[in-house]
Parts: C-alpha cells; structure tokens; sequence
C-alpha cells in the first residue's frame, strides 16, 4: 500500500490515466505518449506536436481540494518558475465545469501570480466524486512570454502541489520530479534511476561500505560485478531555523585510486533542501586530519577547509551515471577526505524534527575505466556590488582559447553547477570558436540560492574543442542590501561559480577564469603562488599592475579580452545570409514548375520570431522588420483601405508575400472555404514563407480555428516579357527585394522616414522598436535628440544616410529568379475569381499590372498596391486601373510616416 493510502488500488497509474483520458475526454494515446509518475497520487501525461504542447493530469486529491498546481522550474525553485493551476470555481465552461486554468508566474516563494498574456488553453476536465480529477490542457513548447519557460532540450523540474485554500500547500502536498519532455528514451532511463536500490543504510556519522549489498546495488543499477557501495550520511537535528546548514566531514578510501560510477542521493527528512560535497586537496585534508571531531558543524559557526565541488545531493532528482568510458577519482591526493554540506530549510518553524541520515549513495570500483572525469572551475572572483541595484551584471570572466588550447583533444561535457548566493539573479556560460559565438553551454534565467542543482549541458554544446573560447557572467539584484558586497566565501559575500564536469581529465587544468576587468586569466591546476601574492600584495596599484605585466611575460598568466566585443551574439547569428547558400536551398526544395515544396527543411536554418499573437515563424530580416510587418497587417491592416475587404470564403493572390504576414492573415479572414496564394521571389524567404504558412496552419488548427487553403509560388511576377531575371536581395532588409535596383530611391524613401520617425514624437508602444538592434535604438535615441536642436538637425539626416548605405545596401547581393504573370498564375491554379490581389513588388508594380491580360481584369475584384512614384509610375498606376482594369473607385494615399517619400499605397475595388 503506497504512503499511507487507505486505497491504494484506486490510486493513479499511467496506464489508469490513460484510459481515462480517453473515456472523458477522448484523447487518444497517440496524443499523450509520455508519462511520469509525479506522485503516489498524482500522474502526469503528455505529448509533442509540432510546437504544440499537450498536458494531462490524473490525481487522486483529498475532498474539498481548492487547487492543484503544476510548474516548471530550472532548479525545482518556485522562484522563476512558470505555473499551471487548476482553481476550483463556482462557474467554469462548458469543457471545464467548476474548474478554470490559470497561467501564473511565481516570482519568488510566494503565491503565485497569472500572467499577463494567457498562453495555455484548456481541453476539458472531469471530476468524480471520490475526488478523482482528469485534467488536459495544451501551450506552445516556446511560448512568446518573457514570464513562460519554454520546453528545452535538457531535463526540467516540474512542480506539483495542492491545497485545500488559495495559499501556501505546507511541507507535505507538495513535490517535484525531473522530466525529459523533449527525450522519451532520456525519460525513460531517468524514471528507472528513480527506483530505490537494495542496500544496506547507514549507521552513523562516519562512511560505510557494503560488499555485501554491492552486488545487488550493482545489478541493479546496471553496474559491473565487484562494485562497492560507500553511504556518506550522517543525523541531525533539525533548528526551527528557517536556514541551517551542517557540515560533516569524511575519510573517504585511499589505500589506492578508485572510480566512482554511481552517486545517488539519501534523503530522510522532508525538510532538506539540497547538499553539496566537497572534495579536499592535500592542504585541506590535513587541516581536517588534525581536527579532534569531523561534525557534523554548523556552517555558520565553522570555517569549511574543503572547496572544490565534487558531488551533489539534490533530493527528486535522479542518480548521476558516469558514461561507459570514464569515472569519477576517488582516493587520490586530492580526493581522500570530503566535506558533505546538508541545507535544510523549515519555513513553518517545525519542533522535533530529525533526520536519521541524508547524503549520499557511492557505487565505486577499483577497476579502472580509460578515463578519469575532470572539474574545471569556472568563476568571477572579483565581485564589488553596490546597494540598491535591481539589474546588476558583473565583468565578463574569460577562459580564453590560449588555456584550451592546451587540451590534447576534444573533450565532453558531462553536466554543470552554477553557484551564486543571495544576490544571485541569473547567470550564462557562453562559448565562442573562431571568432563566432555557438549556443550557450547553460544557463539559469531565474536563480534561486534556496534551490541549488546540476544544470545539464544544452546537447549541442557537449563538446569542446581545443581553442574555444568560454566566458561567465552572474546578474546580480542588490535591492536587499545597504552596503557593498564582494566576493568571499561567507553567506553574506557573493560568488559567481559553474563547475563543469568532463572527460577525459586534463593534467594542470582545474580553473581558468579571469578577475574583474584585468585583461588576463588564470589557467592551471590551483592558483600559482605568484600570482595569490601580487593579488593580495598591499603595495600600491602601479607595483601590483607591474607584477602582473611580469606574470603574463612569463606565462603564468594569458592575456584575456572577452570575445563578444568582436562577435555577433548567438542569438544574432545569420549563417543563411549566404547568396550560395541561398541558390542551394532554392534548387533543393523548388520542384520544376517554381512551387515551393511545402514541408521541406529549407528553412529549418533560418532563425525564429516570436509574435504577440503566441505564432512563432521563420524570417530572413531582422525581428525588428518582422515586427513592422506585423503591425501593418494585424494592426494596421495597411491593405483594407478605402472599402477593400476580405471576406469569408475569398480567394487572395499576394504578390510579394515577403515571408508571409498578409498571407496569414488573409488565410485566417478568408477561412475555410478561401483560398490564398503567396508568390515571392527571393529563394530564402518563398522558403520561410512557406514554412510559416505551414506553421501558421497548425498553430491555428490547435485553437480550433479553421483557414483558408494555401499554396506558394517561388518566382518573380512581371509583364511576360521575360522568363528568368536577377532579383536584389539585402539580407537586413527582405522586404527591400528587388528587379529593379535604385538605391539613390532608398536612400530618399528611408531618409524621409527617419525624418518623421526622428523628429515626431515615440510611437507608444511600438512592437517594431521591441526588435531593434542596438545600433538601430542608438541610432534612433541619439537621432531624436539632435533633432531636437534645430541647428544640428541635419545630423539627424547624415547619421540615417550613412546607416542605410554602410550597413544595408553594402550587403546588396543578387540571386537568379524565374518569372511569370499574374494570368499565368490565375490558369496554373485554376482560380476563377480574385476577390483580392495585393502587390509589393519594390518598382516593379507596372510591370506586374501589364503582365494581367484584358480577359482576366474581369475576374479581379480588388486591388491593393504599393507604388513608387519614379518617371511618373503614379499616374500610370492610375490610368490603367482605371480604364484598363475597369475599376470604378481608384484611391492613392500616403501614410504620415512617409511624407516627402515616393511611397504610395493604391487601392482599386469594383461598385
């Protein structure tokens, strides 16, 4: 019987949640494949699709439950972490009688909140009467909320807890479980780590081995035969202390050098919050061999000797398996003793409380594996923090490619721990190579000093090579302090760690870091002598600088610049801007008649952006360009002017779809019975519009919201006259493509806009700015302040110019395009009538217009355009509309922004 249940058989399983998430609420188990048992009482089920997540809950809850919260979290902290709560409700809808969703944000360890933008939506839920629930609801694997974690690659906490009221759920009605959601396989080894092993406990203060139990053990956990099994715990009682930390110190085997395979953690008290062990080098372990009693101590009271990270005890998370090839040293010089530190955290003030030994479970051989696992040591040892700072970021710690180059080979990476104190924020390891920077190696967004843990490494990141380069930075908030705060090994210090495990081991390579904002680094096994003296020298600042000079002539230390002065950040990252790249794409994934094959991977290297609606797609721009687009058809609606409409069941053809944004929206205005076709010419972007058409499809279909059909055409739209042409592309600029290049035309329409934009007031809460780089917001901020002073308002004007032509037309290139006409169009696919046809064809817009042959002007019942008004393409426009096509309202119109510009919008419907 599990825990205590009166009923154990009526408690939930996976395969129970299953079946009746399919009898209630008819999900099938295609949609929920992966499953963990959160607890005795609680399942959760769930599924991937596309970038759809699916989540399911059955839980067995005590009568009169007024909610049940699940979360995740980056450190199994409810600091940070991205809540979904179920309250029970008076009212609630059709699906979800007397329950409602809520998506909330914990901000600390505190009630949570709901977030600003409801990202979740909720499929049904059922209740019964011996208060059973069933619970389904679905939200984006990357949501577009600064407030939600997206779902990564590497394993999450995830949260659960629940309460007879809206408040704090006490020690017992909580819990967490680590969960791979992006992995099934990684999910399914984790969950057998989980299960407890037949070993004998421990006894007392001091480590115990079991030859014993170590077969079993070993069997068990899939180890070889002979494996011993150490248990480092030891008891205590519990302070009604909100914080205690006990240190106990142990004499670990040393006849001869051992691996260690397996460490699990013990946990005996609720109350633990984590524990960290700590390996002593020669100099502590004789420090602690002198001591008359090993603990256990209180931290607070009692200086540790031990320093260098060794294990960790983290309770709810799985046991840690060293890789087939490698093992953790044990009984060597540095590894003979060891420190274990325990947290336990008693908010309520609980009396009486004891643990009968928590720490940690030890699988070790003396039959060696080829390689040793090594720790390198990551940190910002030079941290000065002022009071009262909310955002505070300390200088960039560097281990610079001159210290990795120094491996002799690629090494792996295992896992991490970041360490901070009070103050911490957040903080990220990044890594650079040749010069570019790659995806971070980890990081914690939300850092919650209570909530300490391994931090797996991101998988695209496992490996690094000789010459890369690594960099530290902590974000600290000092808004709880009145006074400064440095760096020290005391609680009210700070420290700025990651500790990176890897294999295989590299003799003299321990730490490698840099200080402050001096322009060298440390690399080596420990802190050389010399340079622990200069640091700590009381001579004066020119004999300290003098003997850094010295240090670095002798190589004791390497010369440090931090690499993303002269690196594009990761996320900046353009690597598809390539024309070759480019025509390659277009020739794979283009068949014979120009039609994009949707589907395809040719945009699976383009980068991602994030709308306000929650849709995620694929551009070749900037976001700050995406975002233009996107306010100019969903909040603009830029095209439905002057009586041009869409409704429902019409069919769209966009010509110039760019990567897609009136295409979308057409599709949703349109619905099922529409038709929308996107025509675009340049290869890369017909391949991010079809992807986002695609995407958009889905994303729609999961809120229940039917669109219009839709297909993509890659090719250029002229006048017939030609059947292949050269289009200019800029890849800061996709909107900007081209058949007809005139520069001297952009820098005039561009240096119009800056005019407006510079010297008009902000526009209030502009999604556009929200996307711009920072040379585009300094530009901007410092644009608008010259203006403002009259005489040096043609400052303004030259800094606009200088930007156009040294950073966007300088990357001009030019890619082959196939050409057709819109009546060729209209014939390919079969379309009796237009109800709507746009053009943004960048000077072309004649062209496209003659290309429509007299029988098809007919079929064409709307029209909206963009026009450049050069040589008198205005009028022409114009005339045509209006005596060729036959329309009887023709409007031109020019938006406040575009004033002194040759951009015009047209707009032509039928009575």
């Amino acid at each position: 019987m599990r825990q205590g249940y009166a009923n154990a058989a009526a408690l939930p399983t996976c395969a129970s949640a299953q079946a009746a998430l399919t009898a209630q609420l008819r999900l099938q188990p295609e949609q929920l494949p992966g499953c963990v048992q959160l607890s005795d009482a609680i399942v959760l089920r769930y599924g991937l699709k596309a970038d759809i997540a699916t989540f399911a809950i059955q839980a067995q809850l005590p009568p009169q439950t007024a909610y049940l919260g699940v979360g995740l979290s980056e450190l199994g902290s409810m600091k940070g972490a991205d809540m979904f709560i179920l309250n029970a409700t008076t009212s609630g809808t059709a699906a979800a009688p007397g329950w409602r969703l809520v998506d909330a944000y914990a901000p600390g360890f505190v009630r949570p909140v709901a977030d600003k933008q409801q990202d979740t939506k909720l499929l049904g839920v059922s209740s019964t009467s011996n208060s059973g629930l069933i619970a389904a609801w679905q939200r984006r694997v990357a949501p577009c909320d600064a407030q939600d974690l997206p779902l990564p690659s590497t394993p999450i906490h995830v949260l659960w807890a629940y309460g007879a009221s809206w408040g704090y759920h006490g020690t017992v009605n909580r819990g967490s479980s680590l969960v791979s959601f992006l992995d099934q396989p990684l999910q399914q080894q984790q969950q057998q780590k989980k299960e407890p092993l037949s070993v004998t406990a421990a006894s007392g203060p001091a480590a115990t081995s079991s030859n014993a139990a170590a077969a079993a053990g070993g069997a068990a956990a899939g180890l070889p035969a002979g494996v011993k099994v150490l248990e480092l715990t030891y008891p205590v009682t519990i302070p009604e202390n909100t914080t205690t930390y006990f240190v106990q110190y142990f004499k670990l085997p040393s006849n001869k050098k051992y691996h260690i395979l397996r460490y699990e953690p013990i946990t005996n008290s609720q109350l633990l919050h984590h524990g960290v062990a700590y390996s002593c080098d020669a100099k502590a372990a004789a420090a602690v061999k002198a001591m008359k009693s090993l603990g256990p101590f209180d931290r607070f009271k009692h200086d540790m000797q031990c320093e260098q990270f060794y294990m960790l005890v983290a309770p709810n998370t799985t046991a840690y398996d060293a890789p087939q090839s490698a093992g953790l040293p044990m009984g060597t010089p540095a590894s003979q003793y060891l420190a274990l530190e325990l947290h336990y955290n008693n908010p309520e003030g609980l009396t009486g409380q004891k643990d009968k030994g928590s720490g940690l479970r030890v699988y070790y051989t003396d039959v060696l594996r080829p390689h040793d696992i090594g720790l390198i040591t990551l940190q910002q040892p030079v941290l000065n923090i002022p009071p009262g700072q909310a955002v505070l970021r300390s200088n960039v710690s560097v281990c610079p490619s001159e210290c990795t180059a120094k491996f002799k080979g690629p090494l792996t990476l295992l896992d991490g721990f970041f360490h901070m104190h009070g103050l911490g924020k957040s903080i990220i390891t990044r890594r650079f190579r040749n010069g570019t920077e790659l995806s971070p190696i980890g990081q914690l967004r939300s850092y919650d000093y209570e909530f300490q843990g391994n931090t797996p490494i991101n998988p695209e990141a496992r490996t690094l090579l000789p010459g890369d380069t690594l960099t530290l930075q902590c974000t600290f908030d000092s808004t709880s302090r009145r006074n400064m705060t440095r760096s020290g090994p005391a609680t009210a210090d700070e420290m700025c760690f990651h500790w990176l495990s890897y294999y295989p081991a590299q003799e003299d390579m321990g730490l490698c870091y840099s200080f402050g904002n001096r322009p060298f680094s440390v690399c080596g096994a420990s802190m050389p002598k010399q340079l622990s003296d200069a640091l700590h020298s009381r001579n004066g600042t020119s004999n300290v600088a003098a003997q850094m000079m010295k240090l670095l002539s002798d190589g004791v230390l390497l010369p440090a610049a931090d690499p993303a002065e002269g690196s594009k950040p990761y996320r900046e990252q353009q690597p598809w801007r390539s024309s070759r790249l480019a025509q390659q794409l277009h020739n794979r994934h283009v068949n014979a008649s120009g039609r994009v094959c949707v589907g395809a991977a040719a945009a699976d290297a383009l980068p991602l952006h994030c709308l306000p609606s929650g849709l995620t797609v694929r551009h070749t721009s900037t976001p700050a360009e995406v975002q233009f687009l996107y306010d100019e058809q969903y909040g603009e609606r830029c095209y439905l002017q002057h009586g041009v409409t869409i409704a429902p069941g019409a069919t769209v053809l966009d010509v110039g779809a760019n990567i897609g944004m009136f295409s979308m929206f057409a599709a949703e205005a349109a619905g099922l019975q529409g038709f929308v076709l996107g025509v675009e010419p340049a290869p890369l972007t017909a391949a991010a519009l079809a992807a986002n058409m695609q995407q958009h499809s889905s994303w729609c279909s999961s809120q229940g919201r039917q669109l219009a059909r839709h297909a993509v055409v890659a090719a250029a739209v002229g006048d017939g006259s030609q059947t292949e042409a050269m289009l200019t592309v800029y890849p800061g600029a996709a909107g900007w493509a081209t058949l007809q290049r005139d520069d001297a035309e952009v820098l005039h329409n561009m240096q119009a806009y800056l005019d407006n934009l510079l010297t008009g007031p902000p526009a209030a809460g502009s999604t556009a700015a929200q996307g711009w780089s920072a040379a585009q917001r300094m530009l901007v901020s410092c644009g608008r302040w010259v203006a403002g002073a009259g005489p040096l308002r043609p400052l303004s004007r030259l800094m606009g110019r200088l930007y156009v032509q040294l950073v966007m037309l300088r990357q001009a290139e030019a890619v082959a395009c196939r050409m057709v006409t819109v009546s060729q169009l209209i014939e390919q696919h079969g379309i009796r009538r237009v109800d709507l046809l746009k053009v943004d064809v960048e000077r072309a817009e004649l062209q496209v217009l003659r290309g429509v042959q007299r029988h098809d002007w007919p079929r064409i019942q709307q029209l909206a355009m963009e026009v450049h008004d050069l040589d008198g393409q205005l009028a022409a426009v114009l005339h045509l509309l209006q005596h060729t096509a036959g329309f009887s309202s023709v409007v031109a119109s020019q938006d406040d922004m575009l004033r002194g510009s040759k951009l015009y919008n047209v707009y032509a419907v039928r009575s």
